[in-house]
């Protein structure tokens, strides 16, 4: 299920295999390295790719995921959140908003090409190729079950999209 205003052109659609990565990030204090296969180890994992922290949108976006408990009822499912900023400012963030998930640092944004998730020109608001506001979810096995992607750094992904896609694999 894909949605948003972007095009569906190279980017990861229900039914391809999430690109496997290790990040440096942090959960609150400690910064240590994560990967995408050992949160698979556990089950599903929701992807949500973000700005910028601080910004007023994203902000309330990761606030969302992690208040709203969208995912905290399903076993096993881990929520994470990458961005480009660094480790650091990920860390202030989480201090700051209590933050019950790990934000990774994709500083080069490698990552980020490879989930297409972008821009291919330095953003007019944030200066830098920051990354689209996206959100997937990848199942247990690696293949990803749901994917949405905007242009717009103003839109919200659709939360209860994305987690009746998550009951839909888990039950």
């Amino acid at each position: 299920a894909y949605a948003g205003r972007g095009t569906l052109s190279g980017v990861l659609e229900p039914g391809d295999e999430a690109p496997e990565f290790t990040l440096r990030g942090t959960e609150g204090e400690t910064i240590e390295e994560y990967s995408l296969a050992a949160f698979l180890e556990t089950g599903p994992v929701v992807l949500a790719f973000y700005p910028q922290d601080f910004s007023p949108v994203c902000t309330e976006e990761l606030c969302t995921l992690h208040e709203g408990d969208y995912f905290a009822f399903t076993p096993g499912v881990d929520v994470v959140g990458v961005s480009t900023d660094g480790v650091y400012s990920h860390r202030e963030f989480v201090r700051r908003h209590d933050i019950g998930f790990p934000l990774l640092s994709d500083g080069d944004g490698l990552v980020a090409d490879r989930y297409d998730a972008r821009y291919d020109e330095p953003h007019e608001r944030f200066g830098a190729r920051v990354v689209k506001r996206s959100l997937y979810v990848v199942d247990g096995d690696g293949t990803i079950a749901y994917a949405w992607q905007t242009e717009d750094v103003e839109e919200m992904p659709d939360l209860l999209a994305a987690k009746g896609r998550l009951d839909e694999i888990t039950a």
